[in-house]
């Protein structure tokens, strides 16, 4: 008999998730937890259990796109999928506090409107992506207490080995309030990405603090991929942050990749590089993906003033494309 519950519960997982969506829709709540699916995919739809339900006991992997949801419930449901491995939110309810605490959970995908993340029991958490759209990144608190959040976020991390963040992700912060390293290291972390919300109003001074906090925190760091420029006008006050800040505890002794998009050869983005480039000791590659939307001269003038930046690595290769 139990032979049989498994068959049937691996069968309705493996089936695909339109399908498999429409059988739970069919099914009485309680009958959908008796499935034990390992895998569940739901769309344009509203997830509203009874206050008697438990979760699902056997679901890995939870997928949710456009369903509206209770946050005030939500936190209690995952902690009742205990197995959870994966988690995907995107564009679902508001969540002013996002609580998770899924022992098991690897990795952890977020796109849409966000208050704060509470990692409760996250021991295994090894990939995050977070994707916040610009028009919603005003929902800011008290900087000191919206920042000391954060931190504890990093903090909660101790498997992360693939961080993606997007620029609006930043833009809760204050930079004078953003320490030069977390309180703990992020020892296994080996890709760190950095994206771009194409933001006119981006605070680069900020977003910079930021990057460099996690840089300084990530020692193993092997790959860092930014795409967080985006600079149309003069940006004079990033440039004087990066020439006046003290980068001697900038250690990039394990960073061999770094490939940069956006680039339009301002300055803020010739000194990022002019950085990166002195403080990465291993670097074996750097690629810089400028803009489609710059002149010979501007760009001859852009490739020789970052072929003359002094590298820490004699092994690093300079390559300057036109952007993807």
């Amino acid at each position: 008999m139990e032979e049989n519950q498994r068959s049937t519960s691996d069968i309705i997982s493996n089936l695909p998730s339109n399908v498999t969506e429409n059988i739970l829709k069919g099914l009485p709540l309680r009958d959908a937890v008796r499935t034990s699916l390992r895998s569940l995919c739901l769309n344009n739809s509203t997830f509203k259990p009874p206050p008697t339900f438990r979760g699902f006991s056997r679901i890995v992997n939870l997928h949710l796109r456009v369903v509206t949801i209770c946050p005030v419930m939500f936190g209690g449901f995952i902690s009742n999928c205990p197995l959870l491995e994966r988690l995907t939110l995107i564009k679902c309810t508001h969540f002013e506090s996002l609580k998770i605490n899924a022992p098991n959970l690897k990795y952890l995908k977020y796109v849409g409107t966000l208050g704060s993340v509470s990692l409760e029991s996250t021991p295994l958490l090894a990939e995050i992506v977070f994707f916040i759209p610009s028009s919603a990144a005003n929902f800011r608190q008290h900087a000191e207490e919206t920042d000391s959040k954060w931190v504890k976020f990093f903090q909660a991390l101790p498997a992360i080995e693939y961080i993606h963040l997007d620029s609006s992700f930043f833009k809760t912060f204050a930079a004078g309030n953003i320490p030069e390293r977390l309180p703990s290291t992020l020892n296994r972390l080996k890709v760190l990405v950095l994206s771009n919300a194409y933001d006119d109003n981006l605070d680069y001074v900020s977003i910079l603090s930021w990057a460099f906090c996690l840089l300084r925190s990530a020692p193993n760091l092997h790959r860092l991929n930014s795409r967080i420029f985006n600079i149309t006008t003069i940006q004079d006050h990033v440039t004087e942050f990066l020439q006046t800040q003290d980068f001697s505890d900038l250690l990039l002794n394990q960073l061999r990749e770094v490939e940069i998009e956006h680039f339009s050869g301002a300055e803020p983005e010739m000194q990022f590089v002019k950085i990166l480039l002195s403080h990465s000791t291993v670097l074996e590659k750097m690629v810089i993906w400028h803009v489609r939307e710059i002149s010979d001269q501007h760009g001859f003038a852009m490739v020789k003033g970052l072929t003359r930046f002094p590298r820490a690595s004699p092994k690093a290769e300079l390559v300057v494309k036109e952007g993807k």
